[in-house]
């Protein structure tokens, strides 16, 4: 357990302090000015509007100009594989120019003997990360729990306890070729969430470290989990995840005023493309909510808590989560659906862009019945009319009628664009007989927030689907998605993509999709979990 998996050696200095948001601005407009065609173009083409900025200063630029080069690497080994370099080292020909992957993967085979948790299925999902995606910044590790100092025990909740820690061995940075050795990072504050239970691993846990591991090892922008470690002395696995700065419920409470239609599209244009993976992979959320999404300091907007996602079409004993957030059919069927995750971000939207939360909680069952016969949040005045449509769309009671998430990424994306060339004034009110109510709820998961977590209530029994309901969608909500990708699966199509459902507004998201053809070599946010996590 305290064996050490890697050579290490520090970085030479302590990170600067620079402004990310403005980083990742900057790196943004240069983006959307990009040629359309060719990584390398787009590549020299960023390069230059960064050299050429006023508003970055000499060390800002330099972390741009290196995070654009990494970023350029990874999504050459990742998806476009349009340009290929000739490892010094080794011989072999690959698609990373900073570090090669055949060296990085090597390595890390080398090394799997020495990163033992104690648990076979464990070790093999992380070695199958490492595997499908040996790239610095991005490899989750089996972690030494003495690698921890100034463990802080921060607060506990129905699924999970959370700690502060210092990581002393900090982030893999890069590789060094010629040492055939991982630089990291400086040490820095992760965050502990403890799922398990003792020596007895649940299935709740398996499927938070499963989708976790399985998503980031593909890429995605999940929240960053950096590996799992584990108490010797309670014999509990921990997942160690990057210290966000809030979550988006308290980020609402706290800075609602501020919050603009461009930073508003922004939000949801990175929620939708986390989702959109997850249903490409034949996963659903389950339990989407302003408390499940993250804010870095970088200002991106990751998911996380994965412990109820799971293969689409699933039925399900319980329900765990937030009502006002929940779809109708899985409160009726108690089956989820990528659909019913399209509906959670419908009420997301409401949420964001206009302070409160959708529904007020009366009650759980008096909610649930009423979000069964049609209740859906009051509207207000000054939602930009295709936000409004977009929003009522993901709450339609037919779940067929619904977008897809990537409709919704395609047109969050568009919007946030046209926000960054002209941006418009937010002004959302509600008419005088409309009485409203800013959330105050607890925060669920971060210690930067109030210190308690709130238990997700059970929202489903056995008695509410023999009520008479409305049933005006339909009684069984099956999507064309197939299961594909489960952490304890033995299913030999695990890694298949699967064909999304369509909704009949194609016509409307095809604009929005058309606009967005080219490849994007950098979407937003990514640089911040690359230069300095979260």
């Amino acid at each position: 357990m305290g064996n050490e998996c890697t050579k290490i050696r520090k970085s030479e200095k302590n990170p600067k302090m620079l402004r990310w948001y403005l980083i990742n601005e900057e790196c943004d407009i240069a983006q959307l000015n990009a040629p359309e065609t060719g990584l390398n173009k787009q590549y020299n083409y960023m390069l230059k509007q960064i050299k050429e900025s006023n508003r970055l200063n000499k060390d800002e630029k330099e972390a741009a100009e290196k995070n654009i080069a990494f970023m350029r690497d990874r999504e050459n080994l990742i998806r476009l594989k349009e340009v290929t370099y000739t490892c010094k080292k080794c011989g072999k020909s690959g698609y990373t120019e900073l570090f090669c992957e055949h060296c990085v993967r090597k390595y890390l085979k080398d090394n799997f003997s020495k990163c033992k948790s104690g648990n076979e299925i464990i070790d093999k999902a992380i070695q199958d990360a490492q595997i499908n995606l040996p790239f610095p910044r991005y490899i989750i590790e089996w972690i030494p729990y003495t690698d921890f100092e100034k463990i802080e025990y921060k607060t506990k909740g129905g699924f999970a306890t959370i700690s502060t820690a210092i990581w002393k061995k900090g982030v893999i940075m890069s590789f060094n070729s010629e040492k055939q050795e991982f630089e990291r990072g400086e040490p820095g504050i992760v965050i502990l969430k403890n799922l398990s239970n003792g020596k007895n691993i649940d299935e709740r846990f398996l499927k938070e470290i499963g989708t976790h591991i399985s998503l980031s090892s593909k890429g995605y922008t999940v929240a960053t989990c950096y590996g799992i470690t584990r108490n010797p002395d309670t014999g509990d696995y921990i997942l160690v995840l990057a210290n966000y700065e809030q979550d988006l419920k308290s980020y609402i409470r706290n800075s609602y005023d501020k919050i603009t239609w461009k930073e508003t599209y922004q939000i949801f244009y990175n929620i939708s493309e986390d989702i959109y993976n997850m249903h490409k992979d034949g996963l659903v959320h389950c339990d989407l909510h302003g408390g499940n999404i993250l804010k870095s300091k970088g200002n991106l907007f990751q998911i996380s808590d994965f412990g109820v996602s799971g293969p689409v079409n699933k039925e399900r004993t319980l329900i765990y989560g937030m009502a006002p957030f929940i779809a109708p059919e899985v409160l009726k069927n108690k089956k989820y659906t990528t659909k019913s995750d399209i509906y959670s971000i419908g009420m997301l939207m409401y949420y964001v862009a206009v302070g409160q939360i959708p529904l007020e909680c009366t009650g759980n069952q008096t909610l649930n019945l009423e979000i069964l016969n049609g209740r859906r949040p009051p509207m207000p005045d000054g939602l930009p009319q295709n936000f409004q449509k977009v929003m009522k769309l993901c709450w339609d009671e037919n779940p067929d009628k619904r977008p897809s998430a990537e409709d919704l990424y395609y047109f969050f994306l568009s919007e946030y664009e046209a926000e960054s060339k002209n941006p418009t004034v937010k002004n959302v009110t509600f008419p005088d007989n409309i009485t409203t109510n800013i959330f105050e709820g607890e925060s669920t998961l971060f210690p930067t927030m109030p210190q308690k977590i709130s238990e997700e209530r059970i929202v489903y029994t056995s008695g509410l689907s023999k009520l008479e309901i409305s049933d005006t969608y339909p009684s069984q909500c099956e999507d064309s998605a197939t299961t594909c990708i489960s952490f304890e699966s033995t299913n030999p199509d695990a890694t298949k993509k699967v064909d999304l459902p369509t909704n009949d507004n194609s016509d409307f998201f095809e604009q929005f999709r058309q606009n967005n053809k080219k490849p994007r070599l950098i979407k937003k946010g990514h640089l911040v979990t690359l230069g300095r996590p979260n």
